[in-house]
């Protein structure tokens, strides 16, 4: 199962394009794009390097990747899909 372009349009217009780099998130950990960890560690220069500028396609793209494996579709009405993450 995909996460469908509902569930993907209900994170981008909740969860937002924080930073177009690495930054800390509320526990100091290295986070990118929707909140991809990076590790539980501040951002290093290596982050910066390889994360900086990030786009917001290439953002998406990253959460995709990190919501494939834990989306579920739930039913809401018929013919109506939404999906979580679980």
């Amino acid at each position: 199962m995909s996460l469908s372009p509902l569930g993907l349009k209900f994170i981008d217009n909740n969860e937002g394009f924080p930073n177009h780099r690495p930054y800390n998130n509320p526990l100091g950990y290295a986070t990118a794009g929707y909140g991809r960890s990076l590790h539980k560690s501040p951002y290093t220069a290596a982050d910066v390097a390889k994360y900086g500028g990030m786009t917001k396609a290439q953002a998406l793209a990253l959460l995709k990747q990190d919501l494939a494996s834990r989306v579920a579709a739930v039913i809401i009405s018929e013919g109506s899909f939404k999906s979580i993450s679980i």
